[in-house]
């Protein structure tokens, strides 16, 4: 029996492909806490699921928007500014200010 793929020639974006898309950074999967800061979150956990020098994806259900300025408080690291780059399906993609060191983070909790 032979299945016929009706949409084969059809090309999928994901996350680290997405045309246009400017990342340049190694992202590391992680499963960390955070806290972060923002127009309508005054300190609100978040769960972080992946992080790199220029930026992080958090889990949360708190209402940011795009282009908002943010604070995160992460152990290790410290107050990183940044700014909502998407939201989607309760995951916030934030673009740091400026770039940070992963490893700090990672260093601490396994040293736990």
């Amino acid at each position: 029996m032979t299945v016929e793929r009706p949409f084969k020639h059809l090309k999928v974006a994901v996350a680290d492909q997405r045309v246009g898309s400017s990342r340049a950074d190694a992202r590391e999967s992680v499963l960390l806490m955070a806290m972060l800061r923002g127009p309508r979150a005054p300190h609100v956990p978040v769960r972080v699921r992946n992080l790199s020098a220029g930026g992080m994806m958090v889990v949360s259900q708190v209402l940011v928007c795009p282009d908002d300025a943010v604070k995160v408080e992460l152990a290790g690291v410290g107050t990183i500014e940044g700014k909502v780059a998407w939201v989607f399906s309760g995951r916030i993609g934030i673009q740091f200010d400026k770039p940070i060191d992963p490893l700090l983070a990672e260093t601490t909790v396994r040293s736990r």
